[in-house]
Formats: C-alpha cells, sequence, structure tokens
C-alpha cells in the first residue's frame, strides 16, 4: 500500500524519483524499492515522506482512505466534539501562552 500511494503522490506532484531522492536525502535505489513494494519505508523515511507530501502515515499505510495534512495545527490536541468556538480559543490562547513562557525561560 505505502508503495502504491508514494507513487500516486510522486506523479501528481510532477517529479522523478531521482528528484524526490534528492529532496528527502534518501536514495533513489530506496524510492524505487518502496515503489514496488519491495521493503517498506524505514520509520524515518517514513516521516519524511509524510512531511515532504503533507499527508498522515495512517493514509501512506492505507490506514485511511483520505490523505489528510500529516500536520495540522487545529488538531495537535484532541478535543470534545461538542465543545464551543470560544471554548476552543480559549485553549488555543492557553497553549501559545504555555508556548510563549517556554519559550522565553
Amino acid at each position: 500500500m505505502v508503495g502504491r500511494r508514494l507513487r500516486e503522490l510522486r506523479k501528481r506532484r510532477r517529479i522523478t524519483q531521482t528528484e524526490m531522492a534528492n529532496m528527502l536525502g534518501i536514495t533513489e535505489s530506496a524510492i524505487s524499492t518502496y515503489e514496488s513494494e519491495k521493503v517498506e519505508p524505514t520509520h524515518k523515511n517514513l516521516i519524511r515522506i509524510s512531511k515532504f507530501f503533507n499527508v498522515s502515515i495512517d493514509y501512506l499505510m492505507g490506514v485511511i482512505d483520505k490523505p489528510v495534512p500529516a500536520y495540522n495545527e487545529d488538531n495537535i490536541i484532541s478535543v470534545p466534539k461538542n465543545i464551543s468556538e470560544d471554548e476552543k480559543t480559549f485553549i488555543k490562547e492557553y497553549i501559545n501562552f504555555i508556548n510563549f513562557r517556554k519559550n522565553n525561560k
């Protein structure tokens, strides 16, 4: 599954295996073996690929079918769906406050 999804993402971006390998710091032969599904990417390379295409690892591995972003600031912490927008805003502001304190120690 990873290989097929990787090939689809690469072709959509219109880049060659060589170009992708150079951008990710992975060998071209590794990209080829991933796409042919002879070898699974290492965890480190799976993360690189996920970030490069901005898709979740779950998508790459076939756990989900929708290519959701690998990183979405709003999804860092899971919150109940029934909280109000004001409560969500408060939570985000509190997280920003914590980050500010942490970065200014």
